[in-house]
C-alpha cells in the first residue's frame, strides 16, 4: 500500500490510502491513550471497607442517598452502616469500633471532633382529626394539657422534656416509647401528641393512620444533625473522603430530610 507520494520541490505527501491510513491511525492511538488513562484511573481508585455510625431514626432518611452519592465517587469503597442510639454511637467511637458516625449534638464529649451537618427544628405530629390540627403553629403552653406521646430514646427524650422544662411547664406523658414508628402510629391513633425532629416524606403510618406536622411556634433551641469522629486516632482515607463528602453533601443543601 503507497502512503506517500514526492511531490513538487521533494515533499512528501499522503495517497488517498494514506489519508485514510492515517485517520485511522489516529483514532486507534486515541483509543489506546484513552484507555490507558482509565486504567491509571482505576489503580488509584481508593478501596477498602468503610463502616459509618448512625443515629437511629436519621439512618432511614439522610444514609440511603448519602451512601448512593459516596459509592458513586468512590465506587471500589464498601461501605456498611451501623444504625445506634446515642450512647452506643459514643462509646463506639471512642472504642474505634467504627471511624465516624452521624448524630445529634447532644451530650457530646470533648474527646470527639464534630462539624455540624444541619440543624433541625422540632414539629408537633398530631391525628389527622385532631382539633389542634386547625392551627398552623402551636405553642408549648397549649400543648402542654394536652396528653403526650413521648419519644423516649436518648437523647430525644431529655431534649423534648428540656424544652417545656425551661418554660416552666409539665407536659402530660401519656405513653413512651422507643420505637419512632410506635410513636407515629400511637399519634395517629388518636392517643396524643408528639414532638420530632426526623420528619419523614409520609403521612401514614404503619397501620394506615393519617398523621399531620405542624410548626413548633415557641422559640426553642434546634437539634443539630453532626458528623464526629474521636480527636485520639487519625482517620483512615475511606473515612477522611467520607467526612468530605458529606460536608460536600450538606453544604451542597442535597440532604432534604
Amino acid at each position: 500500500m503507497q502512503l506517500l507520494l514526492r511531490g513538487q520541490g521533494q515533499k512528501l505527501v499522503l495517497t488517498a490510502q494514506g489519508q485514510h491510513f492515517y485517520e485511522g491511525a489516529k483514532k486507534l492511538l486515541s483509543a489506546a491513550e484513552e484507555l490507558a488513562g482509565d486504567s491509571l484511573e482505576m489503580s488509584l481508585q481508593v478501596r477498602g471497607h468503610l463502616e459509618v455510625g448512625c443515629f437511629v431514626t436519621a439512618a432511614p432518611l439522610v444514609m440511603p442517598r448519602l451512601i448512593a452519592h459516596f459509592i458513586a465517587l468512590h465506587p471500589a469503597v464498601e461501605v456498611s452502616i451501623r444504625e445506634l442510639e446515642q450512647s452506643d454511637l459514643l462509646s463506639g467511637l471512642e472504642a474505634g469500633r467504627f471511624p465516624v458516625a452521624i448524630l445529634y449534638d447532644e451530650e457530646i464529649p470533648e474527646s470527639l471532633v464534630v462539624r455540624t451537618l444541619r440543624p433541625y427544628k422540632p414539629h408537633v405530629l398530631l391525628p389527622a382529626n385532631s382539633p389542634l390540627a386547625e392551627s398552623e403553629v402551636l405553642s408549648l403552653e397549649t400543648l402542654a394539657s394536652e396528653p403526650l406521646v413521648l419519644f423516649d430514646i436518648d437523647p430525644s427524650g431529655r431534649y423534648f422534656l428540656e424544652l417545656f422544662r425551661r418554660r416552666g411547664l409539665s407536659p402530660k406523658v401519656r405513653f413512651r416509647a422507643t420505637s419512632f414508628e410506635t410513636v407515629r402510629g400511637l399519634v395517629g391513633s388518636g392517643l396524643g401528641y408528639s414532638l420530632l425532629i426526623t420528619q419523614p416524606a409520609g403521612t401514614v403510618t404503619y397501620d394506615g393512620r393519617e398523621i399531620m406536622c405542624k410548626s413548633l411556634g415557641d422559640d426553642v433551641p434546634p437539634s443539630s444533625l453532626i458528623i464526629a469522629r474521636s480527636s485520639n486516632s487519625k482517620l483512615p482515607k475511606v473515612a477522611k473522603l467520607f467526612w468530605d463528602v458529606c460536608l460536600d453533601y450538606f453544604a451542597a443543601g442535597r440532604c432534604s430530610a
